[in-house]
């Protein structure tokens, strides 16, 4: 993704619960915080993939095809180990 597109995506996701994740854009990075206020550096896995390198987490947001972003979903043990838990983009 271009700087600009990674721009785009940053912002505050909520989830059907309630718990919220905010995602900043550092460089060719994306900073997440979990709802438990953990920060995690995601780095660019695909065309809307990122991988967290440290441990097994994956996050996939969903763009519509107006290019608006839907939301992300966060794997919490990566894509392989079944369903994520979606959250929507929200504004704050």
């Amino acid at each position: 993704m271009s700087p600009k597109e990674l721009e785009r995506i940053a912002g505050w996701y909520r989830s059907e619960d309630g718990q919220e994740y905010e995602v900043v854009v550092a460089a060719q990075l994306l900073r997440i915080r979990y709802p438990d206020n953990s920060i995690y550096e995601f780095v660019p896995s695909g065309a809307a993939d990122f991988f967290y390198n440290a441990g097994n987490d994956d996050i996939m947001f969903d763009i519509k095809p107006d290019g608006s972003i839907r939301g992300l979903t966060v794997y919490g043990g990566g894509k392989s180990a079944g369903a994520g838990r979606f959250a929507a983009r929200v504004a704050r």
